[in-house]
C-alpha cells in the first residue's frame, strides 16, 4: 500500500490489485489522496517510479516547501527581473545619448569660445582654435545628427565613403559621429 495524492490538473486513472489479482481501474479524483495497493508496485511502474518519494506519490506539481518559493512566485521574480533588464538597457541607452549630446555641446561650444576681431575668449584649446581674424572659425558646425532621419544619415555616412548595412539607429549614429570631421567626397 502506498499514499498516492492527485495535484494534477484532472483526475486520473490507476490500476489497483483486484479481489482476484487482476488489476482494476481506479479514478483518483483531483486533490484526492488515496492509500492503494497498486497492481505493479511503484517500483517496477516506470511512470510511477519517478513520482515515489519515501512511500508516497505525488502526481502533478507538488506545492513549495515551507520556506521556499512557490512556482508562481518564482515566475512572478523572473518577469520582474526581465523587466528590470529591459529598463536597464533603456537607461543606458540614454545615458550614451546624453553623453554624445554633452560631447557635441562642448564642440560647439569651444567653436563659438572665439571673441570679435581675432580676439581668443576662455578657449579651452589655449588660442590654438581656427581662428580667421574675424572670429569666425573654417570648422563647420557639426550636424545635429539626433533630429536627422536613418535616410538622411546614411546619406550623410554614404558622402563619406562609408557604407551603411543594415544598422539600427544607434549604429548609424556612432558612425556618423565617427566620421563627421570627414569632408563629403573624402574617404574616412
Amino acid at each position: 500500500m502506498v499514499d498516492i495524492t492527485n495535484r494534477a490538473a484532472g483526475p486520473r486513472v490507476l490500476y489497483i490489485k483486484g479481489g482476484n489479482g487482476e488489476p482494476v481501474a481506479r479514478t483518483l479524483a483531483r486533490g484526492e489522496t488515496a492509500d492503494l495497493d497498486l497492481h505493479r508496485g511503484p517500483d517496477k511502474d516506470p511512470v510511477l517510479k519517478g513520482y515515489l518519494d519515501a512511500g508516497e506519490i505525488i502526481l502533478g506539481p507538488a506545492p513549495a516547501e515551507p520556506g521556499q518559493p512557490s512556482q508562481e512566485q518564482l515566475m512572478a521574480a523572473w518577469q520582474e527581473r526581465q523587466r528590470m533588464a529591459e529598463a536597464f538597457a533603456l537607461l543606458h541607452e540614454r545615458v550614451q545619448d546624453l553623453e554624445a549630446e554633452n560631447r557635441r555641446l562642448r564642440e560647439a561650444a569651444a567653436g563659438s569660445n572665439q571673441a570679435p576681431g581675432g580676439q581668443q575668449g576662455s578657449d579651452p584649446t589655449g588660442g590654438q582654435g581656427d581662428s580667421q581674424g574675424g572670429g569666425e572659425t573654417t570648422k563647420p558646425a557639426a550636424p545635429n545628427f539626433d533630429t536627422m532621419s536613418d535616410d538622411d544619415l546614411k546619406a550623410f555616412l554614404v558622402a563619406r565613403e562609408v557604407t551603411p548595412g543594415a544598422w539600427q539607429r544607434k549604429r548609424l549614429l556612432t558612425e556618423a559621429e565617427a566620421v563627421k570631421d570627414v569632408k563629403p567626397g573624402e574617404a574616412a
